[in-house]
């Protein structure tokens, strides 16, 4: 994406700043980065930047959240956990506060954005899961957009159908059925 902004335009540019090796190493191509040391380091960098810079998009990757629920669980019952999300929520208004002080913000176009990258491993109690993708913690995500110009909207998981009631054969890992000669045209639809 950093390599399409620069592309786009000449004087368009991106700056990425980044506690993680692995996103400063494999996700930054085409913009200016820098690995930090932590969520704190990636926070001031990411406002001095926005005080500073005329630059085009500017990224901050925060890794405090995704490191406490790994180590103590994805459960916002668990200290470390709430309170990583607590930091990166303060954080987030530092920046926006820092964002809607520069002095040309009213002229210009901003759009900020919060997304996850992955879920984490947490137990669906069985009355929540719908068996579909979005009862996977490890594929649970969430974006988030904000821009003056927007309406605020939440955006609900959609309501797949019923779920499938009482008593009934679970599948677990990769089994599959097959069809034998004498009763393979009993799934034939007519197509």
């Amino acid at each position: 994406v950093f390599r399409r902004v620069a592309d786009a335009s000449n004087g368009y540019s991106s700056k990425v700043f980044t506690s993680s090796a692995p996103f400063e190493q494999n996700l930054v191509e085409g913009a200016e980065s820098e690995k930090l040391t932590d969520d704190a380091a990636v926070k001031a960098a990411v406002i001095k930047s926005i005080r500073e810079d005329s630059t085009t998009m500017i990224v901050g990757q925060f890794s405090a959240i995704d490191k406490a629920g790994a180590q103590d669980g994805y459960d916002i019952s668990v200290a470390a956990y709430r309170d990583a999300i607590l930091q990166f929520d303060e954080a987030v208004g530092e920046i926006m506060a820092a964002l809607e002080s520069r002095p040309t913000y009213k002229e210009e176009n901003w759009l900020g954005f919060i997304a996850s990258n992955k879920g984490g491993a947490f137990e669906i109690p069985d009355e929540e899961n719908d068996n579909t993708i979005f009862s996977n913690p490890k594929a649970n995500t969430f974006l988030v957009y904000y821009s003056p110009k927007y309406r605020s909207r939440f955006i609900a998981k959609p309501y797949l159908g019923n779920r499938y009631q009482g008593s009934f054969l679970r599948f677990q890992g990769n089994l599959h059925g097959e069809l034998t000669g004498e009763n393979n045209d009993v799934y034939n639809l007519g197509g």
